[in-house]
């Protein structure tokens, strides 16, 4: 298991986004009575980091340093039983193409078919060269605002994924086509099948609606991300998308595709909701939504974990589930979801200060936890 703890909410600084910088690492399969979580900081002094733990039980670490307006993802890898993480290996062959500022766009990582690790990240940084017909009107330091929506802001949305041999990263590419418009967080799934998705929510063309009439796009690979066809709206129905809230995908090993993020409708329902496509290729359904009515926008986060192993009151909540967190005042929400995407236990308790909490529920040291999974 392998965690980032998460603050108590505020929009992120440079400063809060320093303390997201350690990880919370188990070192063990559950948390038996008299073992411990151990707080190791994050290699070379990297913000943001974001992790997964694939099959064998290798830690997959990225991470991000450099100026918080443009700076650079770096890799690093941890073998089962081992006390130190691989040496660094650049993500970006572009220099200074990541952002920081805001953490919401930071870069996401996945793990898909024989450990290979997928990298996406929005375009945003200081380093990078617009599109020829890029607006000028984007706003890098925090919120969104109304310039960008009508800007023609064409920043890319990068993605790259390990060589075949595992020594390097392969040149990035951006995954738009036409959909411009990134403002929030961007994610990637992979699965052990070879399909790669990256998600983002972008203004549909044409769009005069700001917020509302922003939407969920995917850009999906068959081939271990090689190549990627054009994006396509993951749903045609109007939920419009939170500009600067982040979002989460995961594909799961029977090929189902979630992707989790802040509705927009009417510009006052921000309803944190969860898109579910069954099988590659199945249209996706709104599954859930978490109500939430407010007008501005809360640059809220969202994370997930895929439980391996039964972990929660095993006659109720059995292998194969996953788990579901997101940033909502006054606190934070966990809501735990069957594989059909049928919602089961929900804790609603805030994240406090000082106190040990796993995805905002206070674990006691006697329930075991799968090791298998990460938030970020």
């Amino acid at each position: 298991m392998i965690a980032v703890p998460f603050p108590p909410y505020r929009p992120q600084t440079r400063s809060s986004a320093l303390h997201s910088a350690v990880l919370l690492l188990a070192l063990s399969s559950t948390l038996a009575a008299g073992q411990h979580v151990k707080l190791i900081a994050t290699p070379d002094d990297g913000i943001q980091p974001q992790a997964a733990v694939d099959s064998k039980g290798v830690v997959h670490l990225i991470y991000f340093k450099g100026d918080p307006k443009g700076g650079d993802i770096f890799y690093v890898h941890r073998e089962p039983m081992q006390k130190e993480f691989s040496k660094p290996l650049p993500v970006n062959s572009q220099p200074h193409t990541a952002m920081a500022m805001g953490t919401i766009r930071g870069a996401q990582l996945a793990v898909g078919k024989s450990g290979r690790v997928h990298v996406a990240w929005d375009g945003m940084g200081a380093g990078i060269s617009l599109h020829p017909h890029a607006g000028q009107g984007a706003d890098h330091t925090g919120h969104s605002r109304a310039t960008r929506e009508a800007s023609g802001d064409q920043h890319p949305l990068y993605y790259t994924r390990l060589n075949d041999a595992g020594t390097a990263f392969e040149p990035e590419r951006n995954v738009i086509t036409y959909a411009y418009g990134l403002d929030g967080g961007s994610s990637v799934a992979a699965d052990p099948l070879g399909n790669v998705y990256v998600t983002w929510h972008a203004p549909q063309p044409g769009n005069t609606n700001g917020e509302a009439g922003r939407a969920v796009f995917v850009a999906g690979s068959i081939d271990e991300g090689k190549t990627f066809h054009r994006e396509t709206l993951a749903t045609s129905k109007s939920t419009g998308a939170c500009a600067c809230c982040g979002m989460r995908a995961l594909a799961d090993s029977s090929g189902a595709l979630y992707i989790l993020f802040r509705a927009a409708g009417e510009k006052v329902n921000r309803d944190e909701t969860l898109l579910i496509s069954h099988k590659p290729g199945d249209p996706f359904e709104i599954a859930y939504a978490h109500e939430w009515k407010i007008t501005t926008c809360p640059m809220s986060s969202a994370s997930y974990l895929k439980h391996q192993q039964t972990f929660w009151r095993p006659r109720k909540h059995m292998a194969g589930s996953f788990s579901f967190e997101w940033t909502q005042r006054p606190g934070r929400r966990l809501r735990r979801f069957h594989q059909k995407g049928r919602p089961s236990i929900q804790w609603p308790w805030p994240i406090a200060r000082g106190k040990h909490f796993w995805c905002g529920l206070r674990v006691p040291q006697q329930i075991p936890i799968s090791d298998r999974g990460c938030f970020g």
